[in-house]
């Protein structure tokens, strides 16, 4: 097969994939961490203050917090503006090494072909990381409904938003 013809090369795409492996699992249980910490904090909070209106025998007055998810999420956000860029880093690396440098190019691909490839194995994690969050997240706040109002379509506007972000941020 005539390598210099193609613009994507599915082994190194599962190559990107790998060499990101360590940073993407360490990127999702970070993500997880914060995905499942906000609505938490959230619902527990919450639920003090349901208690206390409880105790005060004023339960009817209880109104449940409704999430405004951009104030919620920034940390989800900020993490994405630190961790895109470093995975093309970690990724684009051999560019700055003579040897690995040299490697690369030697290979039967185009330049093209190798961005084209690693910049999908850098979405592809981007990806799955954002929709497990998201999912994680919007799982929880559907559990604790009981206390707080969660727009759906604002949670996946915003994940689409950090996305949107991650790939600008990354592609400077």
């Amino acid at each position: 097969m005539n390598h210099k013809k193609n613009i994507f090369s599915k082994n190194l795409y599962l190559e990107g994939l790998r060499q990101l492996k360590i940073l993407g699992f360490l990127g999702l249980i970070i993500n997880l961490i914060i995905g499942t910490g906000i609505p938490v904090g959230t619902y527990l909070s919450e639920k003090e203050v349901y208690n206390s209106y409880t105790r005060q025998h004023m339960v009817e007055m209880f109104s449940k917090a409704v999430i405004n998810v951009e104030e919620y999420h920034l940390y989800y956000f900020l993490f994405f503006l630190v961790f895109a860029p470093l995975m093309v880093l970690s990724l684009f690396k051999f560019l700055n090494q003579r040897e690995s440098c040299d490697f690369y190019h030697s290979l039967p691909h185009r330049r093209l072909c190798i961005f084209f490839s690693f910049a999908t194995a850098i979405f592809t994690w981007l990806l799955v990381e954002i929709l497990v969050t998201t999912a994680v997240s919007a799982a929880l706040y559907h559990l604790f409904s009981k206390y707080l109002i969660l727009n759906s379509l604002h949670l996946l506007c915003f994940a689409l938003n950090v996305l949107i972000t991650s790939l600008l941020v990354a592609s400077v």
